[in-house]
């Protein structure tokens, strides 16, 4: 109860039952969708610069805070992620020394040498690229991301970049769809559920700092490029990664965003009840033998643990199988 938001919400829900050739089934769907804004809480977000044009004002402290995965702001969803921008330019620096703020690395990695000239052009005049203003191995170098100056400062990437992503944690859509069979005793159930219309911020920069992990994948697919050996067999300028080096994690921002949609089969059983004149002979009502399967097979782009639990780190949705008895006395 800490601001006034606005839900609308549509759900939809389906179900039918029928025989056919002695085989009874049912099936169900259901779906809901959902759209929300924050219309009052502690004011709107502000940003620009002061009338003397020497101080760029940012009060996004004072009115919002962290919650549901990302953050509540008026005027903004619940849990819309707020994050650095890749800086896109058009890759085309010329080596003329004539300052071109366009011309930069096209998806914000330096990856040519035609991109380090124009970072070094860039310094050279005294731009910043997240405060740092010297090009070398250890501060700033090939492989490295450059996010957007979009406050217009000089300073590429600095906290005051950041901006609200258009995008949330919370899913527009979430849907399920069950199916069940019985024939002669034998039965067959299953149940899938997914969401979509959602996005994560899951930082998985290459990291050389003892201590911590890095995914396989990650690693296979990083950037490397070494100037004084061009024909390294190593060299990878078009990996989709930036480089490893010794820092942890990654800036939050839209090279590290990832769709979370899933669709999951939740729920799949199968069992076998026996036939009521044979339990009768040893007193039973009922006797079914069944075979169960929890969270079995998921279908996303989501390349974490698990879209179900998001980028929390922690145990993924256990897969888990059981093989029972019912009786009924």
């Amino acid at each position: 109860n800490i601001a006034v938001v606005n839900n609308r919400d549509v759900e939809l829900s389906v179900k039918y039952r029928g025989n056919v050739a002695g085989i009874e089934y049912s099936f169900g769907a259901n779906a809901g969708f959902n759209q929300n804004m924050v219309l009052r809480y502690k004011g709107a977000l502000t940003k620009g610069w002061n009338e003397d044009h020497t101080e760029f004002l940012n009060n996004y402290a004072d009115v919002s805070e962290s919650g549901f995965g990302g953050r509540i702001c008026e005027g903004h969803m619940l849990g819309e992620t707020y994050i650095q921008h890749l800086y896109r330019g058009t890759g085309d620096y010329d080596g003329t020394g004539v300052i071109n703020l366009t011309a930069g690395p096209k998806d914000g990695i330096i990856r040519t040498e035609s991109d380090m000239e124009w970072v070094r052009m860039m310094v050279e005049a005294g731009y910043k690229f997240q405060g740092i203003d010297r090009v070398s191995r250890n501060t700033l170098w090939y492989g490295d991301v450059i996010y957007a100056d979009t406050n217009g400062d000089g300073n590429y990437g600095d906290t005051n970049d950041a901006f609200f992503s258009g995008h949330s944690y919370t899913p527009k859509v979430n849907a399920g769809f069950n199916l069940s069979l019985e024939w002669k005793g034998i039965d067959f159930y299953m149940l899938w559920a997914g969401s979509f219309g959602h996005y994560f911020i899951w930082p998985t920069s290459p990291s050389l700092d003892p201590g911590y992990n890095t995914y396989q994948f990650v690693v296979d697919n990083r950037y490397f490029y070494d100037p004084e050996n061009p024909s390294d067999p190593r060299t990878n300028i078009n990996s989709k990664f930036p480089r490893m080096k010794s820092r942890t994690g990654g800036t939050s921002s839209d090279l590290w965003e990832y769709k979370g949609d899933y669709f999951k089969l939740k729920n799949v059983q199968i069992g076998y009840t026996l036939p009521s004149t044979w339990m009768r002979k040893i007193r039973v009502d009922r006797l079914r033998i069944y075979a169960s399967a929890d969270n079995i097979l998921t279908f996303t782009k989501f390349p974490g643990l698990d879209p179900e639990i998001g980028t929390s780190v922690t145990y993924p949705l256990m897969k888990q199988y059981a093989f029972g008895l019912q009786l009924t006395f």
